[in-house]
Protein backbone atom coordinates (compact mmCIF):
# COMPACT_ATOMS: atom_id res chain seq x y z
CA UNK A 1 0.00 0.00 0.00
CA UNK A 2 1.01 3.26 -0.44
CA UNK A 3 1.44 4.86 2.90
CA UNK A 4 4.35 2.59 3.63
CA UNK A 5 6.11 3.86 0.26
CA UNK A 6 7.66 7.62 0.73
CA UNK A 7 6.33 10.20 0.56
CA UNK A 8 6.48 11.06 -2.88
CA UNK A 9 5.21 8.06 -4.09
CA UNK A 10 2.08 8.68 -2.49
CA UNK A 11 2.53 12.15 -4.16
CA UNK A 12 2.68 10.78 -7.78
CA UNK A 13 -0.11 8.78 -6.83
CA UNK A 14 -2.35 10.99 -5.46
CA UNK A 15 -1.03 13.20 -8.86
CA UNK A 16 -2.73 10.36 -11.43
CA UNK A 17 -6.06 11.30 -9.87
CA UNK A 18 -8.53 12.53 -12.11
CA UNK A 19 -10.59 15.45 -10.38
CA UNK A 20 -13.39 13.67 -10.68
CA UNK A 21 -12.10 11.12 -8.70
CA UNK A 22 -11.09 13.70 -6.05
CA UNK A 23 -14.24 14.63 -5.85
CA UNK A 24 -15.67 12.11 -5.06
CA UNK A 25 -13.41 10.82 -2.62
CA UNK A 26 -13.71 14.02 -0.28
CA UNK A 27 -17.59 13.04 -0.68
CA UNK A 28 -16.24 9.48 0.35
CA UNK A 29 -14.55 11.45 3.23
CA UNK A 30 -17.51 13.32 4.64
CA UNK A 31 -19.31 9.62 5.12
CA UNK A 32 -21.49 10.57 2.66
CA UNK A 33 -23.59 7.43 0.44
CA UNK A 34 -23.25 6.77 -3.28
CA UNK A 35 -25.98 8.03 -3.94
CA UNK A 36 -25.76 11.51 -2.64
CA UNK A 37 -22.33 11.84 -4.33
CA UNK A 38 -24.00 11.16 -7.90
CA UNK A 39 -26.69 13.77 -6.56
CA UNK A 40 -24.46 16.32 -6.13
CA UNK A 41 -22.16 15.87 -8.76
CA UNK A 42 -24.88 15.37 -11.17
CA UNK A 43 -24.08 11.61 -12.66
CA UNK A 44 -25.13 8.35 -11.91
CA UNK A 45 -24.18 5.58 -8.66
CA UNK A 46 -22.40 3.83 -10.96
CA UNK A 47 -20.63 6.43 -12.52
CA UNK A 48 -19.48 7.43 -9.02
CA UNK A 49 -18.30 3.52 -8.02
CA UNK A 50 -16.05 3.74 -11.13
CA UNK A 51 -14.50 6.70 -10.14
CA UNK A 52 -13.43 5.35 -6.49
CA UNK A 53 -12.79 2.21 -7.52
CA UNK A 54 -10.14 3.34 -10.51
CA UNK A 55 -8.93 5.89 -7.46
CA UNK A 56 -8.54 2.79 -5.34
CA UNK A 57 -6.59 0.86 -8.07
CA UNK A 58 -4.46 4.19 -8.56
CA UNK A 59 -3.23 4.13 -4.72
CA UNK A 60 -3.39 1.16 -4.12
CA UNK A 61 -6.14 1.09 -1.22
CA UNK A 62 -7.89 -1.87 0.48
CA UNK A 63 -10.87 0.00 0.61
CA UNK A 64 -12.56 3.43 0.15
CA UNK A 65 -12.40 4.01 3.68
CA UNK A 66 -8.63 4.18 3.43
CA UNK A 67 -8.69 5.84 -0.74
CA UNK A 68 -10.79 8.29 1.22
CA UNK A 69 -8.33 8.84 4.13
CA UNK A 70 -5.62 9.87 1.38
CA UNK A 71 -7.31 12.01 -0.44
CA UNK A 72 -8.89 13.76 2.73
CA UNK A 73 -5.04 14.51 3.71
CA UNK A 74 -4.04 16.33 0.69
CA UNK A 75 -4.24 20.10 1.22
CA UNK A 76 -5.70 21.72 -1.44
CA UNK A 77 -4.58 24.06 -4.16
CA UNK A 78 -5.97 27.47 -4.33
CA UNK A 79 -6.30 28.75 -7.34
CA UNK A 80 -7.05 25.23 -9.28
CA UNK A 81 -9.08 23.67 -6.30
CA UNK A 82 -7.08 20.54 -7.15
CA UNK A 83 -5.30 18.48 -4.36
CA UNK A 84 -1.87 19.65 -4.48
CA UNK A 85 1.12 17.30 -3.60
CA UNK A 86 2.53 17.48 -0.02
CA UNK A 87 5.93 18.78 0.26
CA UNK A 88 8.27 15.73 1.33
CA UNK A 89 9.44 16.48 4.68
CA UNK A 90 12.51 14.37 6.30
CA UNK A 91 11.55 11.40 8.22
CA UNK A 92 12.08 12.86 12.01
CA UNK A 93 10.12 15.60 10.94
CA UNK A 94 6.94 13.46 9.62
CA UNK A 95 4.17 13.48 12.22
CA UNK A 96 2.79 9.94 13.09
CA UNK A 97 -0.94 11.21 11.86
CA UNK A 98 -2.37 13.61 9.55
CA UNK A 99 -3.99 16.66 11.27
CA UNK A 100 -7.18 16.57 9.30
CA UNK A 101 -10.91 16.87 10.48
CA UNK A 102 -11.33 13.71 8.85
CA UNK A 103 -8.28 11.78 10.55
CA UNK A 104 -9.59 12.68 13.86
CA UNK A 105 -13.16 10.89 13.49
CA UNK A 106 -11.44 7.73 13.46
CA UNK A 107 -8.96 8.09 16.15
CA UNK A 108 -9.20 5.61 19.07
CA UNK A 109 -10.51 7.32 22.67
CA UNK A 110 -9.57 5.67 25.34
CA UNK A 111 -9.08 2.07 25.06
CA UNK A 112 -11.95 1.96 22.96
CA UNK A 113 -11.24 -0.08 19.33
CA UNK A 114 -11.76 2.08 16.28
CA UNK A 115 -14.96 1.32 14.38
CA UNK A 116 -15.02 -0.90 11.40
CA UNK A 117 -17.50 0.95 10.03
CA UNK A 118 -18.15 5.04 10.28
CA UNK A 119 -21.77 4.37 9.80
CA UNK A 120 -24.75 5.10 12.75
CA UNK A 121 -26.33 1.76 13.93
CA UNK A 122 -29.55 0.98 13.14
CA UNK A 123 -32.29 0.25 15.92
CA UNK A 124 -33.55 -2.91 15.20
CA UNK A 125 -36.98 -3.64 14.20
CA UNK A 126 -37.24 -7.12 15.82
CA UNK A 127 -35.81 -8.09 18.98
CA UNK A 128 -36.62 -11.67 18.95
CA UNK A 129 -34.55 -14.44 17.32
CA UNK A 130 -36.36 -16.40 14.46
CA UNK A 131 -37.27 -19.55 16.69
CA UNK A 132 -39.00 -17.03 19.10
CA UNK A 133 -41.14 -15.14 15.84
CA UNK A 134 -42.00 -18.41 14.56
CA UNK A 135 -43.42 -19.04 18.24
CA UNK A 136 -45.66 -15.53 17.97
CA UNK A 137 -46.66 -16.26 14.43
CA UNK A 138 -47.99 -20.21 15.51
CA UNK A 139 -49.66 -18.49 18.84
CA UNK A 140 -51.10 -15.76 16.26
CA UNK A 141 -52.41 -18.65 14.33
CA UNK A 142 -53.96 -20.39 17.22
CA UNK A 143 -55.45 -17.13 18.62
CA UNK A 144 -57.23 -16.17 14.98
CA UNK A 145 -58.52 -19.90 14.70
CA UNK A 146 -60.36 -20.13 18.06
CA UNK A 147 -61.89 -16.83 17.42
CA UNK A 148 -62.72 -17.77 14.31
CA UNK A 149 -64.60 -21.04 15.25
CA UNK A 150 -65.93 -19.05 18.56
CA UNK A 151 -67.51 -17.05 15.98
CA UNK A 152 -69.30 -19.50 13.48
CA UNK A 153 -70.13 -21.17 17.40
CA UNK A 154 -71.77 -18.00 18.05
CA UNK A 155 -73.34 -17.46 14.71
CA UNK A 156 -74.95 -20.75 14.94
CA UNK A 157 -76.50 -20.20 18.50
CA UNK A 158 -78.14 -16.90 17.35
CA UNK A 159 -79.58 -18.73 14.58
CA UNK A 160 -80.85 -21.51 16.85
CA UNK A 161 -82.22 -18.93 19.15
CA UNK A 162 -83.99 -17.07 16.84
CA UNK A 163 -85.68 -20.36 14.94
CA UNK A 164 -87.18 -21.01 18.82
CA UNK A 165 -88.59 -17.52 19.18
CA UNK A 166 -90.46 -17.58 15.60
CA UNK A 167 -94.03 -19.01 15.99
CA UNK A 168 -94.36 -22.12 13.72
CA UNK A 169 -96.39 -20.94 10.85
CA UNK A 170 -94.21 -18.02 10.28
CA UNK A 171 -91.19 -17.80 8.19
CA UNK A 172 -87.97 -16.15 9.20
CA UNK A 173 -89.08 -12.93 6.73
CA UNK A 174 -92.00 -11.97 8.88
CA UNK A 175 -94.60 -12.82 6.36
CA UNK A 176 -97.01 -15.68 6.38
Amino acid sequence: MIESSSSSDRDKALAKLSQRQIDCLRRVAELKKTEQIAEELGISPSTVNTHIERAMTILGAPSRREAARMVAAMPLDAPSGRAAPTPALPSDLVPEKSPTEFSRLFEPVGDLPLPAVAVPELPRRNRLDPLQRMGVALLSLILLCLAIAGLGAAIEQLSAWRSSLAPSGINHSGRR
